[in-house]
């Protein structure tokens, strides 16, 4: 059985790259629990069976975030690891319907 853990939490390696573009205070303690509950179902489950569904925790552009359009892209938690950043049109009011949106497009993949 594969599980899907879906959520806001930002890879590593771009975590100074939101900071860079973030105007306002950054979502640091959701994106730690999120962390802490992926390592924690690393920990207990099989290996390779937890796929990372992430789009991210940022503020709005452009009076809480930089950047208007964020990418979505392939990444990994772990090693061998098969997960997706799930990119959304930034904009105030509509980032959340394009968020969801773009969560079930991956999950229909």
């Amino acid at each position: 059985m594969k599980y899907i853990f879906i959520g806001g939490l930002f890879p590593k390696e771009d975590e100074e790259q939101i900071l860079n573009n973030t105007k306002s205070v950054a979502q640091f303690a959701a994106n730690l629990l999120q962390w802490s509950i992926v390592d924690g179902l690393d920990s207990n489950l099989d290996k390779n069976i937890l796929t990372v569904i992430s789009s991210v925790f940022i503020g709005s552009y452009p009076k809480h975030y930089e950047k208007m359009i964020i990418q979505s892209k392939n990444w990994s938690h772990k090693i061998d690891a098969n997960d997706k950043y799930v990119g959304f049109l930034n904009i105030i009011g509509i980032k959340h319907f394009f968020r969801a949106l773009n969560v079930y497009r991956v999950l229909d993949e």
